[in-house]
């Protein structure tokens, strides 16, 4: 018998970004979507109706509550939920910030959808995915 897929979360202001991830993991039967967000309050609300979520993508700068608030309240009111933060420019200084905010790992927009996968499962199974984004920011400080 096989494991109940992990359930994921995307929270992203950009309905065409959040689709896009949840049709690229549309064939994967590891992960099911179980919501989709456009900032951090809509989460909040969501994941109260929804229930657990294993793992959830969170892009960093989103209007109402940004990403790191989101991870940070993650952390504090479902710790057992993972949060991957995602971001277009992932400057040291974003990355840094979302791991103090409670990201498990840190990736860039454009990362290819294998990546992606990896990420999520490493995250779930590891509780953290180290990149060379996270790997230069934990080695420089």
């Amino acid at each position: 018998m096989a494991a109940p897929p992990l359930r994921l979360a995307i929270v992203d202001d950009h309905e065409l970004m959040r689709r896009g991830i949840a049709e690229s993991l549309a064939d994967w039967p590891a992960v099911k979507v179980v919501l989709q967000a456009q900032h951090g309050i809509d989460y909040e609300k969501q994941v109260a109706e929804v229930g657990h979520v294993h793992v959830a993508i969170v892009d960093l700068i989103m209007p109402v509550r940004d990403g790191y608030d989101t991870m940070h309240w993650i952390s504090r009111h479902h710790p057992r939920t993972r949060s991957l933060a995602i971001s277009f420019d992932p400057h040291p200084a974003h990355v840094q910030r979302a791991l103090r905010a409670g990201a498990c790992g840190v990736l860039v927009k454009n990362v290819r959808p294998m990546e992606l996968r990896k990420a999520i499962l490493h995250v779930h199974e590891h509780g953290f995915y180290y990149n060379e984004l996270v790997d230069r920011e934990l080695r420089h400080n």
